[in-house]
């Protein structure tokens, strides 16, 4: 048969382009779950539920800003009822009413906390509390501390009773001590001293409060 037969050539040229196939990449699904959820667009996630779009979001943002918050998912459509984009809402776990929400568009969450760092500081403020790098958890020091317990306000006051009485269980009528009163007046003359019900008042809003935002914190992170 003639050297140059078509038949010879094109086993030849299958034979010397045939490649050996590349080993497959095992991926873990739970990793490849967060980089989808992550790099996809918002209309290309929309179907995916709330609590898997906020899931997948926590476990991708590392500062500790978020701990402060309530993270919930804002659906924005068109007139026509068309996906638009996705907005997550930043609700403050400590104070929702006095703590104003915050918002970011999804695809902007990579652009920073410090806004919502601004507003931890700002809370921290109205409760008392020394204002401090939220993310910096080795900023807390003798110095803080002193700090912290010498700025007064009446809600950290009536905070301070509350936890008091309520933990080792006190009766609230011992606010009324003549004794206590006079050491509150020593220390700070002027001060108001919330009345036995009022006290009460704050144990329960403390409880019911505090019990809902501990649920919702530990259901967002699938405990």
């Amino acid at each position: 048969m003639p050297s140059d037969s078509p038949s010879k050539n094109t086993r030849g040229h299958a034979h010397s382009t045939k490649r050996e196939s590349p080993s497959p990449v095992l991926v873990s699904p739970r990793k490849a779950m967060g980089r989808r959820i992550a790099e996809l667009t918002d209309i290309e996630i929309w179907d995916e539920s709330d609590e898997k779009i906020i899931s997948e979001s926590l476990k991708r943002w590392k500062s500790k800003v978020y701990d402060h918050y309530r993270v919930s998912l804002i659906r924005h459509t068109h007139e026509d009822g068309r996906p638009n984009y996705l907005e997550f809402c930043f609700t403050c776990i400590v104070d929702p009413h006095g703590h104003r929400s915050q918002t970011r568009k999804r695809m902007r969450t990579a652009h920073g906390t410090k806004n919502l760092a601004r507003g931890i500081d700002q809370c921290n403020e109205r409760w008392g509390v020394t204002s401090r790098d939220p993310g910096d958890p080795s900023a807390v020091g003798e110095q803080q501390t002193t700090e912290s317990v010498s700025e007064y306000t009446p809600a950290r006051h009536r905070a301070i009773i509350a936890m008091r009485y309520s933990v080792p269980k006190r009766p609230y009528d011992m606010v009324g001590d003549p004794l206590y009163v006079e050491e509150i007046q020593l220390l700070r003359p002027g001060t108001v001293i919330p009345s036995p019900a009022t006290v009460s008042r704050d144990v329960n809003e403390i409880y019911k409060v505090g019990s809902k935002h501990v649920k919702e914190y530990f259901s967002v992170r699938g405990f």
